[in-house]
């Protein structure tokens, strides 16, 4: 051997030792393990294999130059699928799905083919449990990226054993007889504050309701501002129950759209302020949670609140979201004596007889419910259901009925438009910067923060029961580990390089981020880096991620074109599911 060379550093992309040797009778062999030994200190690289040889001629004579992997070039291979710490639809995660942080690297490694019992990981937190979605995924990338978005590293130590170890932490410098060194003061460019961005917040609302009709232009408006309204100045416009289904007296087109509308459509109704419960708007005070404007409301088919789901084996415990319902004061037709559900308004529980059992529609773009049915309720007095004298449903006095639809949703900025979302922030500077935000899309808050007490008019004076005991902790854990793996890229590091004469004891770690040997024909050297990489020997651990990130990228998109290829595509709508 003429000379060899190693760079040893963080990630799971393999270190490439470069030997020059004169050549060989009977060849080379593929793979085995790589020695460096000089004065006694020795360096074992096991399982490494030859990337590729070449050959030269100088006046010395013909010389091999051999690039050898050490044997994380194997970690590019095998494949970890699942989908971990999932979460319920108000936040928790599933029991069956749970995981730490530190069980699912164990996932990995045993997916690489490392040994766990020689891994050492024992650094990891125990309180993290981050939501990943693995679909044969290359083991050692997806550790590797799960770690370090939490401020940790992937190791290839070189007594050849796994470790997982936090950034910055680790050992200093060694001592020994030291060639040259360096040492840099680096002071990191950095933010003022970093916060982690969730998904949209979500809350639960019981909204008051209208009752609209299809105008002659296909417009959607109250009774009363409707073209063919009996009496714009009379209640409901002048509609009433006795005049369904016939409508007598109706132009042949304004019939028909009565028949399909009226008392059958419901819109949510601001035009006096809602109370949001848990929502707190720009500028805070009083009127915070106050929502005026439709537009600044995003509707959900389903509730925040959950139930077991249904057609699940006894032993297994699922949630679901509850689907949206309408409860209010309505009549249900049966009679005599037409009884209406409620006497007034009142926050109901489900299964309650005011809760509405008939199938309906929600439009959420127009926030349009349409109901099957007429919904109505009987306003002839004679007691708290109803009145009971009256014998026939054309002449019941009714009017539109009282409704609330009880649903999930998400709120607007009112000057932005902006989607209120789940913001966890830290201060890490004072130098006058803007918040640096991390997209955490795993993140959400569903905020089920009351129970509706009473229903107040105008709506904006309902009134709530004691708040309900939030589950936000796991989400904050969540929240904080991913802040730390952003801060450690701001930590002051003291950056240091010391080349030593001879091959010296050292081990990477948090701290010890590149080991350099070197032995040639005028002896031995090792460079140790500290926070920092000699960057005429390896390149950076970033660009090392980001090129295997870009490997990953164009096998998901080699993918996806053989999937496109191979699967009919009859519309959009399967071309976008192709690319989810």
């Amino acid at each position: 051997m003429l000379d060899c060379t190693i760079s040893v550093g963080h990630g799971p992309s393999p270190a490439v030792a470069v030997m020059t040797i004169a050549p060989q009778v009977g060849g080379i062999a593929e793979g085995g393990r790589l020695i460096f030994l000089y004065e006694g200190q020795r360096y074992d690289f096991d399982d490494c294999k030859i990337d590729r040889a070449s050959f030269r001629r100088n006046a010395a004579g013909q010389i091999w130059r051999l690039s050898i992997f050490d044997r994380r070039w194997k970690w590019a291979f095998g494949e970890i699928s699942g989908w971990y710490n999932q979460r319920h639809p108000d936040g928790a995660i599933k029991d069956e799905t749970r995981k730490t942080l530190h069980e699912l690297a164990v996932l990995c490694i045993e997916a690489m083919g490392e040994s766990v019992a020689e891994s050492r990981i024992a650094d990891l937190p125990a309180d993290s449990f981050p939501e990943v979605k693995w679909d044969f995924d290359v083991p050692a990338r997806a550790l590797a990226s799960m770690v370090g978005d939490r401020g940790y590293r992937l190791l290839n130590q070189l007594d050849q054993r796994l470790a997982i170890r936090k950034v910055g932490e680790g050992a200093e410098l060694p001592p020994g007889a030291i060639i040259d060194g360096s040492a840099t003061v680096d002071p990191p460019e950095t933010p003022d504050a970093v916060a982690a961005v969730g998904q949209p917040d979500l809350y639960e609302a019981d909204l008051p309701l209208q009752a609209v009709g299809k105008d002659r232009d296909g417009s959607l408006k109250p009774l009363k501002d409707l073209a063919y309204a009996p009496d714009a100045n009379a209640p409901n416009g002048g509609f009433t129950a006795g005049m369904w289904p016939a409508y007598p007296g109706f132009a042949e087109s304004d019939r028909e759209l009565a028949q399909q509308s009226i008392f059958f459509l419901y819109q949510v109704d601001l035009s006096t302020p809602v109370r949001i419960p848990g929502y707190v708007g720009p500028g805070g005070g009083l009127a915070a949670d106050l929502v005026a404007d439709r537009d600044l409301l995003i509707l959900h088919t389903e509730q925040v609140d959950t139930r077991r789901k249904a057609n699940t084996p006894p032993d297994v415990f699922r949630r679901e979201r509850k689907p949206a319902r309408v409860s209010g004061v309505w009549c249900r037709r049966a009679g005599p004596p037409f009884n209406n559900t409620q006497a007034v308004l009142a926050p109901v529980a489900d299964g309650d007889d005011a809760v509405v059992d008939r199938p309906f529609k929600l439009d959420l773009v127009n926030q349009l419910v349409t109901f099957e049915d007429p919904m109505f309720k009987n306003d002839g007095g004679g007691g708290a259901a109803g009145n009971g004298s009256v014998v026939n449903l054309q002449s019941l006095s009714a009017q539109v009925a009282d409704l609330r639809l009880r649903t999930a949703v998400n709120v607007r900025h009112r000057d932005t438009g902006a989607i209120k979302r789940y913001v966890r922030e830290r201060q890490i500077g004072q130098l006058g910067t803007e918040t640096r935000y991390i997209q955490t899309p795993e993140l959400v808050i569903k905020r089920r923060t009351h129970i509706y007490a009473r229903y107040g008019v105008p709506p904006a004076t309902d009134g709530f029961n004691p708040p309900l005991r939030q589950k936000g902790a796991e989400i904050d854990a969540e929240a904080d580990q991913a802040i730390d793996g952003a801060i450690a890229e701001y930590e002051q590091t003291n950056p240091q390089v010391n080349r030593y004469i001879g091959l010296i004891a050292a081990e990477l770690d948090g701290a010890i981020q590149q080991i350099v040997l070197s032995i040639g024909r005028s002896g031995a050297t090792t460079l140790v880096a500290r926070n920092d990489e000699d960057l005429t020997e390896t390149i950076s651990y970033r660009q090392r991620r980001k090129l295997d990130e870009q490997r990953e990228d164009a096998e998901l998109r080699r993918q996806r074109a053989a999937a496109i290829k191979q699967a009919p595509v009859r519309n959009w709508a399967d071309l976008l599911a192709l690319l989810q």
